[in-house]
Formats: structure tokens, sequence, C-alpha cells
């Protein structure tokens, strides 16, 4: 589970692991003009922070749904009996380096005159993005936890688990939607 990176024009599109990573991955495998990248430390300058043409869209969703999303693959690779009946995720928002950027150097610095970070609803990335782009892209569905038959037996067998994000998430996500930088498309 990694941070992928997807590059066209002026746009970068940020999967943050269980936020919509492999669709992201998928549009730029199914769509020409794109480059794709993994998460690594920026060496190669894929991203120029200084550029304020350039602008970084991140799907999110609820730190509970990506916790309950985590929950399903810890348990198709450890098995359910493994999970207990409280689970507490261990990915975070910030295991990459562009949340790490945003929130040291971006978040909270009114002059900021790099590049932009905007942050959206998950659900949206299929229909809303599209539009608000203004590119004719398709974007595949793939990897849902309704359309893999183990996933869907794990959800009902594991269904009186309590998912338990970790404090942190809650509060930057709450936050973020409340903010500048959350974009309703």
């Amino acid at each position: 589970m990694s941070t992928r990176f997807l590059k066209k024009d002026n746009v970068i599109l940020v999967g943050l692991a269980k936020n919509g990573s492999q669709t992201i991955k998928q549009i730029g495998l199914n769509n020409d003009g794109f480059q794709i990248k993994e998460q690594d430390k920026n060496t190669d300058k894929f991203i120029n922070w200084d550029d304020d043409k350039l602008l970084i869209l991140i799907p999110m969703r609820e730190p509970i749904e990506r916790g309950y999303s985590e929950m399903l693959e810890v348990a198709m690779v450890v098995g359910k009996e493994n999970i207990e009946k409280k689970f507490i995720p261990k990915i975070n928002y910030f295991q990459n380096d562009v949340m790490k950027f945003f929130v040291e150097n971006i978040m909270l610095d009114e002059k900021w005159k790099g590049v932009q970070i905007k942050f959206f609803d998950l659900s949206l990335l299929s229909t809303g993005l599209p539009k608000y782009l203004g590119w004719d892209i398709e974007i595949p569905y793939y990897n849902t936890a309704n359309q893999n038959p183990k996933k869907v037996k794990l959800m009902e067998e594991l269904k009186g688990v309590e998912i338990k994000p970790q404090e942190i998430d809650n509060l930057f996500f709450n936050g973020i939607k409340k903010s500048k930088y959350w974009i309703k498309l």
C-alpha cells in the first residue's frame, strides 16, 4: 500500500494508501498522456514545490471508511481470526512526502506562493474530477470491496468489529474539509 502520483500537464493527482491510490494508478494505465509514479523522496523533482501553476489534487475519504478498507486488506492477508474486536488502523494521512510538505510548509502559511494543494471527496473521483479538470478520461473501478467475493464474505464476518481511526486523522480530515484547501467537485 503506497502513495501514487499521476501527472498530466500542470496537475498531479495523489493517491494516498486506502484513498484511491489503485484507481489513480489505473487512470494512468488506461488513459494517454499521464506519468505514473510511486512514492519516493521526490529526488527527481517530479513535484516542483515552487511552481504556482502546479495543482496537486488529493482525494480523501472518512478515516473510519479508510480504516475499514485497511481492516479488510489485513484480514485477507493474516486471516479474519487475527482481527480483534477493535481495529486500530496503522495507515495514516502523513506517511507520504506530499502530506508532510503540506503540513510543514503550506497549511499555515498565508503567504505561500508555490504549488496549490486541494483536497476533495474520494467518492467524486469518477464524476466530479473529470468535469472539474475538463478531462475526457475513463476512470476504471477495480479493487473495490464489493467486487471481491472474499472481501464481501469478510465484510459480513467482521461486521461487529469497531474501527478506531487515529485521532489525528479525524482531526485533520474534519479540519481540512472546513478549510480553503477543500474543494467541492
